[in-house]
């Protein structure tokens, strides 16, 4: 109770230019001179606590001037009217304005075994002990603070004039400071880190000057071409045991139960699709799809040609990315070597695409697509999706495969 007492105790030499704050005699609250209202007992011990989650607490004057710099009417002159502005919109939440305070006073020297403020809410909110009768008893003295009020004043808003309105409103209504250099740092690191996407590694492309040519074609190839359905490996097929039934199935899959009906009943069910099937357990492991290019770049393929099997590079790609499916290219001037446009550089990727006549080989030069898989079809579950070849028939002629 000693050390709560000791803390609360108001210095009137310090407080005079406050208005000569008090503890009102019930100790409900602390009150001017005339005997007005100035802040509530609750409302006091909400800002220590806000203010001791930060930093340790100051002298109780210092508090109190705080306070009257924030709340009161008679403090919003010049500068002193900014903090009492962003406090009113912040919502006036104590705590968070303690928190805030607490900011503004690092330079200020804390209370030497400052009383814990659980002990100061117990004894002043709760009334634990009949402390406020000491209190309110004005022939006691008080500690003097360390810096007089006018110091103490200017430090306080030297330290928030650096802080602008919104900032200020933002500490007084979240408790908290605005985030700006993290989140611009952070929105640097994310756009520098991106991973590319084959969306943004298509559009990179549409705007080098050798590939410009085939976008006018790429929305007609879109709706033109079409990716043939995915087929499971012979040992990807359902080999299980059963797994449900089902009324539509193959032949094969016909309910042994469902011979022993007569001949018209059987037609009847088959023709209403009230026929059973027997459904098989799929394979456990997911099967990886791709897509896989394979670009002719020979001769036969210069001219208008190449703007259409370019073109079809794109639609097919744009294909790709709406499935969601990863996309290798491969082509004849690099001996069917798949790549992933992804993993490659920008320059060697419009090389490979626009059919650059130093890498181009021999006008001819066949494919190799079983080289080219690199080994991925031995792995489980993984499987290409299609093997997309483009062909030029003669000069002015193309056809995609």
């Amino acid at each position: 109770m000693t050390e709560v007492v000791d803390y609360l105790r108001i210095a009137a030499d310090y407080c005079q230019s406050l208005g000569g704050l008090r503890w009102a005699p019930d100790g409900e609250a602390v009150e001017f001179a005339d005997g007005t209202s100035f802040a509530f007992s609750g409302e006091i011990v909400s800002f220590l606590e806000g203010f001791a989650a930060r930093r340790p607490l100051i002298d109780f004057n210092h508090v109190l001037h705080l306070l009257y710099l924030l709340r009161h009417d008679r403090a919003s002159l010049g500068r002193r009217g900014a903090l009492q502005e962003a406090f009113l919109k912040g919502g006036k939440v104590h705590r968070n304005a303690g928190a805030f305070c607490a900011m503004l006073c690092d330079d200020v020297p804390a209370v030497p075994s400052p009383p814990p403020t659980l002990a100061i809410w117990q004894q002043v909110v709760l009334r634990w002990y009949r402390i406020m009768e000491v209190l309110a008893d004005r022939s006691q003295t008080a500690t003097v603070p360390p810096w007089t009020s006018a110091t103490f004043e200017e430090h306080v808003l030297k330290a928030a004039a650096s802080y602008t309105a919104e900032d200020l409103i933002q500490w007084f209504k979240y408790g908290n400071g605005p985030a700006k250099e993290v989140a611009d740092a952070i929105a640097r690191e994310v756009t520098v880190s991106k991973p590319r996407s084959l969306k943004g590694v298509l559009a990179d492309l549409a705007q080098r000057d050798r590939l410009a040519g085939a976008v006018p074609f790429v929305a007609q190839l879109v709706s033109a071409l079409t990716l043939p359905p995915r087929r499971l490996a012979h040992h990807e097929l359902p080999v299980g045991g059963y797994s449900d039934v089902a009324t539509a199935g193959h032949p094969e899959q016909i309910l042994p139960s469902q011979f022993a009906l007569d001949d018209l009943e059987f037609l009847r069910r088959y023709a209403e699709r009230e026929l059973l099937y027997f459904r098989r357990e799929e394979p456990h492991s997911r099967t990886r799809e791709e897509l896989v290019l394979l670009l002719d770049q020979g001769v036969r393929t210069w001219g208008v040609v190449r703007l259409v099997l370019t073109a079809a590079v794109f639609a097919l790609g744009k294909m790709a990315d709406r499935r969601k499916l990863p996309l290798l290219i491969a082509s004849t001037s690099t001996g069917g070597i798949l790549s992933d446009p992804l993993a490659v550089e920008e320059d060697a990727r419009a090389g490979g695409t626009g059919h650059d006549d130093a890498r181009r080989g021999p006008p001819d030069a066949p494919a190799q697509p079983g080289g080219s898989r690199r080994g991925d079809r031995g792995e489980a579950g993984r499987q290409a999706h299609a093997v997309v070849r483009g062909r030029g028939h003669g000069r002015g002629r193309c056809g995609v495969q």
